[in-house]
């Protein structure tokens, strides 16, 4: 029986039967009748339908459209014609023969280690023609990636697809889950099905981050294993070399393939073209990519058949990852880093020069010295940031530590210690400061607000708050200071007022990682919420948490939004009644605070 589509189609099309059907969208295989040719036709899926305006809509399915009108290659689905009707806009696209790469694991089970290598050529040779039209894929899968019956690879399922040129307040994964929230069942149709760290945050998508996705690809196509089981539910956890898992799988393929799993894009193989050159040193065959007009093989015979597709598997992610990764980094003390070339630390099979002269740290902690000025005082404050300078002078590389806590955090010694520092700064060094104290809102603005020093009175005292701190104090310091890596990380209420804007945009990896400033605030709270300063005796929850994330990580560099992830992920585990929130105040500038720790 001829299936009738959940929207109308031109009459011209003659729906022969569903090839696929999921929330988030539909999938006929149709006659165009006027060419006398076989098509396949694709509607977007109810749930997506009804969490989605109609503009919503279209502009997710122009984007997908767009993308594959500038891809010609053999490994890429075409485009085939654009429709706009009443009910939105649709897609034509040529019909794939053969079945999707997860139907036949399915059925066969993990394939040979030569058919995963040449699988990876091709995938990676397809996702370098996408990436260099400056697109996105997003949703690299099992279910995206089909087999043609001559054994060949193609790239499907762009509706995910992004230009690396359109700024975007929050990656798709967070805005999702900041509307959706991660229990809902309609944010299913929303989500990719191998989201990288980086996605689940303020960060948008890159290039690697579809090599992490089709390195998640081919390590469950070689060894009938997820590489991250748990990641979404319990938090990064490194995946064991294949080598490890399969016996006879060779050395320089099980390299390959993890060069794409690392958490954080930094220590990600550079580019698809990097990752096939790799794949065919590794046994896989398959000739150079067709990147350009004309290069695209006859596809003619591809149109007996049809494509079985299987349903999308989406996982669903804990508040923990929300606004996590924001692109994805964190660690010992933010470094400028640049490729290297023979010398510098390896990550990954990549390179990188740190190239900080000096890191300072201005560490503030009251908590005791508020007793005597009619505040509550914080049991934790002060050892805190103590004890965040134990752990930065035991890194590998040194820093110079000024520490101030309770009598020694007054308005003019907080305020002299950060002139005396930013007079010293060099455009090559790096700074962090860190704030434990009470925070306060502004009353009249919700982008504003203080931070009360030990010799602060309370408001009925100081009704004009004289020997209080504004915040805006502390965010010039990203102007005025010349250092090009700055980190301020603030523990107190309120503090999600200190940087309001969030960062948008997206622009190239080298910019982001290497080249960029990196001007990142980290905050214990939103800009309406009090914050938990701990038992009597224990670290803050964000104090634990920042520490934490540093010293139990288990790669040779963590970067600020790696660190956000685990604070994220530890508040959501404890319960902790706040959320941290990450800022880069100035949008422009999207580097990474980089710890370097070993």
């Amino acid at each position: 029986m001829t299936p009738k589509p959940e929207l109308p189609i031109p009459e011209r099309y003659q729906v022969l039967e569903t090839v696929s059907h999921d929330e988030g969208e539909v999938v006929y295989r149709c006659l165009d009748q006027t060419l006398g040719r076989e098509v396949f036709f694709k509607q977007p899926g109810i749930a997506l339908r009804a969490q989605s305006s109609e503009a919503e809509l279209n502009d997710r399915t122009l984007r997908e459209a767009r993308a594959l009108a500038q891809v010609d290659h053999p490994g890429v689905q075409r485009l085939l014609e654009v429709i706009e009707s009443s009910e939105g806009v649709m897609l034509v696209l040529e019909p794939v023969v053969g079945e999707c790469l997860a139907e036949r694991l399915e059925c066969e089970g993990p394939l040979a280690p030569a058919d995963v290598a040449k699988l990876g050529v091709e995938m990676a040779d397809a996702l370098n023609a996408v990436h260099a039209i400056g697109t996105v894929h997003r949703d690299v899968s099992a279910q995206t990636i089909h087999l043609r019956p001559d054994g060949s690879a193609c790239l499907s399922g762009f509706r995910f697809a992004k230009f690396t040129s359109q700024a975007r307040p929050l990656s798709t994964i967070a805005e999702v889950l900041r509307t959706k929230g991660p229990d809902a069942s309609e944010a299913a149709a929303l989500l990719p099905a191998h989201p990288a760290p980086e996605q689940f945050g303020s960060e948008l998508a890159s290039a690697r981050t579809d090599l992490f996705a089709l390195g998640c690809v081919l390590y469950s196509a070689l060894t009938g294993k997820q590489p991250f089981p748990d990641m979404l539910g319990h938090g990064w956890s490194p995946p064991k070399s294949p080598e490890k898992i399969v016996s006879g799988v060779p050395q320089p393929l099980s390299k390959a393939i993890m060069s794409c799993l690392a958490r954080s894009p930094v220590g990600r193989v550079q580019s698809a073209a990097k990752l096939a050159e790799s794949l065919r040193a590794a046994g896989g065959s398959g000739g150079s990519p067709g990147t350009t007009t004309g290069a695209r093989k006859s596809r003619s015979a591809q149109v007996a058949g049809l494509a079985v597709v299987a349903l999308l598997a989406v996982a669903f992610v804990p508040r923990w990852l929300e606004s996590s990764a924001a692109e994805s980094e964190a660690g010992e003390r933010g470094i400028s880093v640049i490729e290297g070339p023979e010398t510098g630390i390896s990550l990954a099979g990549s390179v990188f020069e740190p190239t900080i002269s000096k890191s300072y740290a201005l560490l503030i902690g009251i908590g005791e010295a508020y007793r005597k000025n009619g505040f509550t005082p914080l049991a934790n404050a002060s050892s805190d940031v103590a004890a965040v300078a134990e752990m930065l002078e035991a890194l590998p590389r040194p820093w110079e530590v000024e520490l101030l806590t309770d009598d020694q955090a007054t308005r003019d010694g907080i305020m002299r210690a950060k002139q005396v520092l930013e007079d010293k700064l060099e455009p090559d060094d790096r700074a962090l400061i860190f704030y434990a104290g009470h925070g306060t809102a502004h009353a009249d603005s919700e982008e504003s607000g203080w931070i009360v020093p030990a010799d602060g009175q309370t408001q009925a005292d100081d009704p004009s708050r004289l020997k209080w701190i504004r915040y805006d104090e502390f965010k010039r310091f990203f102007d005025e200071a010349p250092a090009k890596h700055i980190m301020i990380l603030m523990d107190c209420c309120y503090s999600g007022r200190f940087a309001k804007e969030r960062s948008s945009g997206a622009v190239p990896f080298e910019q982001r990682y290497l080249s960029r400033k990196a001007h990142v605030v980290l905050t214990s709270g939103r800009g309406n919420e009090t914050v938990l300063d701990g038992a009597q005796g224990e670290r803050s929850p964000f104090a634990a948490a920042f520490m934490n994330a540093i010293q139990n990580c288990e790669e040779p560099a963590i970067t600020s939004s790696m660190i956000y992830s685990q604070i994220l992920k530890e508040f959501t585990q404890r319960g902790i009644p706040h959320e941290a929130e990450q800022y880069h105040p100035d949008p422009a500038e999207r580097g990474q605070f980089v710890f370097f720790l070993e």
